[in-house]
């Protein structure tokens, strides 16, 4: 069982676990808040100190003619709508138990679920709102997996929002076919967009819920904070959000050289539908036609297309011009990375040829924990430095700037993993313990309950920092400090070998994006 969860670990939790097929959602008499979109009112659920409303259309179901288009905004509806469960995962492959999607996706999935303090709905206060992009590797996942329940966020005094957006080719396909039909839009960025046009929604919306649209906090992990700094250098999201949070988003958010651009995207999109056993040339008609479940079914390297229109560079290539929001941000990584079964020493070795070896014998003698050196350094390469770039070029715009080092380990898990895997993270975020199959003791509690104040306090005012917490010094361009998140806490110094390897990671990452 624990195994199993390492391996689900590895493909970067991305799975839906907690949704519910499409009913009618236009509600009878039946009690629990309301509140007002644009588009209709919608009925949630009481759950006392907090307010769930799910489920809720952001944008027009993208079937039929809207598949691989860009999301329109949703229709209105009569009457109040039913919005007390969630909506379907967006289409993608099976996951097996017990992180596997346990309900039928849809293409009709662009939906977002809210929590709210309940009294947001009737005090006319403000709250600082937080907008999360789950992971998975821009393949699988949903806003609706119970490690996302925004229940004990929302009851620290934040709005919390969890989307869906399009996945896999649904989300990234890019085709000179489609390109032709839709001349000046971004090419096969449609997963992006859809994350753009939930932001939107909730800046013109979330005034309803008790939310502040002038205090929205972008926030994500592995996929979903790659897409988090991909945003905060898109045009399509400039001004929408204040803050932004990427957990775990790793070398492919740094990925400092830009890669070709239309021709390497369309050239994938070719061999995609190649792979069908489809002719190159099918038209766009044709490839509306192909069943969802077959889609799911093949295999799509998944990723935001530097389009020279939703993205005119890499992420990381943005954040070293500083052309990124010069906004609040937070960054970070586990302290068992290197446990994703994707990063081989293989993959190292590639990468690094010449450095690998050296590092790899200087890192042995510096590591204070029986994790093997070896994983270790890999996730120091390929998550743990990119994030202290990250931290450091954000700095030298001037901006807060936090970098974290996450190294709690649940009390059940202690023994087998040692570390904390990719995505450990998430359940002391949301305060759902038993989500990721691990069970706490009161240790695991009071850093679920600290990292809970420090990411609230910095939604709502752009600082990690509390009176009752110790101090979180903030990142500076030529040295990031890590917070070290878990049981010793503290701070972590970065040293010599920090630099080289640093150095190393943005080689590497460059390697892994010239491969894409």
């Amino acid at each position: 069982m624990q195994k199993s969860m390492i391996i689900t670990l590895g493909i970067l939790l991305g799975t839906s676990v907690a949704s519910a097929p499409k009913a009618d959602r236009v509600a009878a008499s039946i009690a629990g808040p309301v509140a007002e979109t644009r588009s209709g009112k919608v009925r949630g659920e009481d759950k006392g100190v907090v307010s769930a409303f799910r489920g809720i259309p952001y944008a027009t179901p993208p079937v039929g003619e809207l598949r691989w288009r860009a999301p329109q905004k949703p229709s209105s509806w009569e009457g109040i709508r039913e919005s007390s469960k969630f909506g379907p995962p967006c289409v993608q492959p099976t996951v097996p138990p017990p992180f596997g999607v346990s309900v039928p996706f849809s293409e009709d999935c662009l939906t977002l679920n809210i929590w709210t303090p309940s009294r947001a709905l009737r005090d006319g206060e403000k709250r600082p709102v937080l907008f999360w992009i789950h992971g998975g590797a821009f393949t699988i996942g949903s806003g609706s997996q119970p490690v996302y329940d925004g229940t004990a966020l929302a009851a620290h005094g934040v709005v919390v929002v969890t989307i869906n957006y399009r996945l896999g080719a649904l989300g990234f396909l890019a085709l000179p076919s489609l390109s032709k039909e839709q001349e000046g839009q971004p090419l096969g960025n449609y997963g992006m967009l859809d994350q753009a046009a939930a932001l939107r929604w909730v800046r013109e919306n979330i005034g309803q819920f008790g939310g502040d649209a002038e205090n929205i906090t972008i926030a994500g992990q592995s996929s979903g904070g790659v897409a988090v700094t991909a945003l905060m250098t898109s045009p399509y999201a400039k001004g929408l959000f204040a803050k932004a949070i990427a957990q775990s988003a790793g070398g492919t958010a740094v990925f400092p050289k830009t890669r070709s651009g239309a021709a390497s995207a369309e050239n994938s999109g070719h061999q995609w539908v190649i792979s069908l056993g489809l002719d190159e040339n099918a038209s766009p008609a044709d490839l509306r036609r192909i069943p969802a479940n077959r889609i799911a079914a093949a295999t799509f390297f998944s990723f935001p297309n530097i389009d020279g229109n939703f993205l005119s560079r890499s992420p990381g290539d943005a954040f070293s011009h500083g052309e990124q929001a010069a906004v609040p941000f937070l960054t970070g990584a586990t302290s068992f990375e290197g446990s994703l079964r994707s990063l081989t020493d293989e993959m190292a070795q590639a990468t690094l040829p010449t450095l690998y070896k050296e590092l790899l014998s200087r890192y042995e003698n510096r590591k204070n924990s029986h994790l093997p050196a070896d994983v270790q350094l890999r996730g120091e390469l390929f998550f743990v430095q990119p994030a202290r770039f990250l931290a450091q070029r954000h700095a030298s715009l001037g901006a807060p700037s936090y970098l974290y080092y996450f190294e709690q380990v649940p009390a059940s898990q202690r023994v087998e993993l040692g570390g904390a895997p990719h995505g450990g993270e998430l359940p002391y975020l949301y305060g759902t313990p038993g989500t990721m199959l691990e069970q706490w003791d009161e240790h695991d509690q009071l850093v679920s309950d600290e990292m809970i104040t420090r990411w609230t306090r910095f939604a709502a005012t752009g600082n990690p920092n509390s009176d009752s917490l110790s101090n979180w010094p903030a990142a500076q361009s030529n040295n990031a400090t890590y917070f070290v998140l878990g049981n010793r806490g503290g701070i972590r110094e970065p040293d010599s070998l920090d630099a080289d390897m640093l150095h190393a990671a943005v080689n590497a990452a460059k390697f892994l994006w010239e491969l894409h």
